[in-house]
């Protein structure tokens, strides 16, 4: 056992006063400190695109699926074409549904008016 502490210490000596060994371990440190900038670069390059691929094929896959969003979309679109036939109908002009427009308007309470119209509708 104690001699193997003594070839230790000598190799370590030795190294210790070797200068080709300092500038052969200060080579593999700078080679591996580049190797990992060079491999930290492709991966960040890497996941970037990956990410802009991900993002690219979910706009294309739900642009294409149109879906109705709101189930209330055709309920309300069947009320306000309803609403809209019902006013602007030929049969249903504007003049028949008021005598007197501007004086209408101007004499009557908003409140009566609103009501008058949705007891029509």
């Amino acid at each position: 056992m104690n001699e193997y502490k003594k070839i230790m210490n000598k190799e370590i000596r030795k190294r210790i006063q070797s200068d080709s060994w300092n500038f052969q371990i200060a080579a593999k440190v700078v080679e591996r400190k580049r190797s990992a900038k060079k491999f930290r670069i492709y991966s960040a390059s890497l996941s970037s695109l990956a990410a802009a691929a991900l993002v690219m094929i979910i706009f294309f896959f739900t642009t294409n699926n149109v879906s109705e969003s709101n189930p209330y979309d055709r309920f309300i679109a069947s009320q306000l074409d309803g609403t809209y036939n019902y006013v602007f109908n030929k049969e249903n002009s504007i003049s028949s549904a008021y005598n007197n427009s501007a004086s209408s308007l101007l004499t009557n309470d908003i409140d009566i008016m609103i009501d008058d119209m949705l007891s029509k509708r």
